[in-house]
């Protein structure tokens, strides 16, 4: 038996989402259950499958599996700061953006 961290829900890890995704387009989301924030981290698409809409449909497939959880808030921890990625968390939904350091 697996040994899984309180809080974890398998139904949030996706790397494969839809057939046409795999081994091209991946991303995962975690929810905490508590304070229902999510993160979007790591995503990724590889690069001779960009520009072809896939980063945007895994995204949208995980707002859908998130919603049940109602999240507050998601973001996403370690973004890229290209001008494609802003351009895809933006046409996603993204809004603002915020810079922390440790």
């Amino acid at each position: 038996m697996p040994v899984v961290s309180r809080g974890y829900d398998p139904k949030q890890d996706f790397p494969r989402v839809m057939a046409f995704l795999r081994d091209s387009s991946f991303c995962t989301f975690r929810v905490d259950l508590q304070s229902r924030v999510a993160e979007l981290e790591p995503m990724g698409t590889l690069p001779k499958y960009r520009r072809m809409g896939l980063a945007k449909a895994i995204i949208a497939e995980g707002f859908r599996r998130i919603s049940e959880y109602s999240p507050t808030l998601l973001y996403i921890g370690g973004a890229a700061n290209t001008l494609e990625a802003n351009r895809l968390y933006e046409v996603t939904g993204f809004t603002e953006k915020y810079y922390y350091y440790f």
